[in-house]
């Protein structure tokens, strides 16, 4: 059984982040009825080659399927300037979430 404080009703975001949100929660914003389009970069650092010497960027799209399975479709593409010559590659990849609940069931 839901918590009384957690009954159904319509709050502003603002007011729903101060009320459920507390320090050292993980929080995702998303949609259950739509596709979520994103781009990421991700450089890295290497200290033997004294730069930046690997990009990555991803370009992808989330797919939920309900409220506690969601795909996630990617293309990577990974650019290494630290060895000679450049080494590029290329990904495609599929990614499955499950959401569980960690609200303690009062069943005996």
């Amino acid at each position: 059984m839901a918590h009384p404080s957690h009954a159904a009703r319509l709050l502003s975001l603002s007011a729903a982040i101060e009320e459920c949100v507390h320090d050292g929660d993980v929080v995702a914003m998303e949609g259950f009825t739509h596709l979520i389009p994103y781009v990421a970069a991700e450089p890295f650092y290497e200290s033997q080659y004294g730069k930046w010497s690997t990009t990555d960027l991803y370009v992808g799209s989330l797919f939920p399927v309900g409220k506690v399975v969601q795909f996630d479709l990617y293309y990577e593409h990974e650019n290494n300037t630290g060895k000679h010559p450049n080494k590029q590659n290329n990904f495609v990849g599929v990614v499955l979430y499950l959401y569980f609940s960690r609200e303690k069931s009062s069943a005996p």
